[in-house]
């Protein structure tokens, strides 16, 4: 057993034990009774629980190995196995939770989390892993980060049960109050604002670990706002081609579902230097007015019928526009 798996077990047993309602001291002292060739001070775990490489030496291996065993025997004869399932799936969420609201506290900053640190907790490539990353990568392509100062983004967890634990798979189910205000980085306008409290749902399974892991979270939230829609350029590009009736059969798809990001990038893409000046500056145009109206929605200046009938005309005349550019442009 290498050093971060020793560290993970003893924070797991500490974590275990201090729900119980178990003191440093008692856990000191029970090591103490167990052992004889050391003695350990409580100060030992808070120095252990602060700093990821205390303790990380061969020379000291030996020690933290029966401090391991020691509170391995001392979990196993004061909590029963179902206790164990559900205190861990508690320090599971509640990191999980924190490492989320990390992950959008640092996009568009210099520190970026890795796949690698997000897998800790979710099972990779599930629904509730991509959707962090999507949001992750969302945020960026519009310049956008959390602000906790003016608007105070914060998170809570206020409560966690477990509902239904078999042998590869669970539900747990809490209660989360989320505040997330994402502002534009450069101007400092609010741009988009979550304020959610409710139950949230996660199913949990095994990894080929044996690892329990996030695959998917499910929040009940009933808001009615609507991000502006992620831009995949590369698929845009492989959509594009030289022939003109399946250029314009993309475009009229993408504006019948109401699509005017796509289709305003796609037009940009497929005619590249060949569109022409007043067409561009009408589309930069169109780009901003669909870009504010979702800021006001998001931000709870319009409400969505009135964002609907926006998007409406912005449709109309983005109709109007791609018709144009493709009669002068034969």
């Amino acid at each position: 057993m290498n050093y971060t798996q020793l560290r993970k077990d003893i924070l797991q047993y500490l974590n275990l034990l201090q729900n119980k309602r178990f003191s440093y001291q008692t856990i000191c002292d029970y090591v103490n009774n167990q052992e004889v060739d050391f003695v350990l001070y409580k100060d030992f775990f808070s120095r252990f629980q602060s700093k990821p490489t205390y303790f990380n030496s061969p020379a000291k291996y030996e020690k933290l190995f029966l401090i391991h065993q020691s509170l391995n025997q001392l979990c196993e004869e004061n909590i029963n196995e179902e206790d164990i399932e559900s205190d861990f799936f508690k320090i599971l969420i509640s990191n999980a939770a924190a490492l989320k609201f990390e992950a959008f506290l640092n996009v568009n900053r210099s520190v970026n989390l890795t796949h690698a640190q997000l897998s800790e907790f979710h099972l990779e490539n599930s629904p509730a892993f991509q959707l962090i990353v999507d949001s992750v990568n969302h945020k960026k392509q519009y310049n956008w980060e959390l602000d906790i100062f003016s608007y105070k983004s914060t998170f809570k967890i206020l409560a966690i049960q477990s509902r239904s634990i078999f042998t590869h798979n669970a539900i747990v189910t809490t209660k989360e109050s989320w505040k997330l205000f994402w502002i534009d980085k450069d101007s400092k306008q609010l741009q988009f604002k979550l304020e959610s409290s409710g139950q949230n749902n996660y199913l949990l399974a095994k990894d080929e670990e044996d690892n329990w892991k996030i695959v998917e979270n499910r929040m009940k939230t009933a808001t009615q706002k609507k991000e502006p829609k992620y831009i995949d350029y590369a698929k845009l590009e492989g959509l594009s081609s030289n022939n003109r009736e399946e250029n314009k059969s993309i475009v009229a798809n993408f504006l019948s579902n109401e699509d005017l990001l796509s289709t305003i990038e796609f037009i940009k893409i497929i005619f590249l230097e060949n569109l022409p000046l007043y067409h561009a500056s009408i589309l930069a145009r169109i780009k901003k007015s669909y870009l504010d109206s979702h800021r006001l929605l998001n931000t709870d200046v319009i409400d969505s019928k009135l964002f609907q009938a926006e998007i409406g005309q912005l449709k109309k005349q983005l109709t109007l526009i791609c018709d144009g550019i493709f009669i002068r442009t034969k």
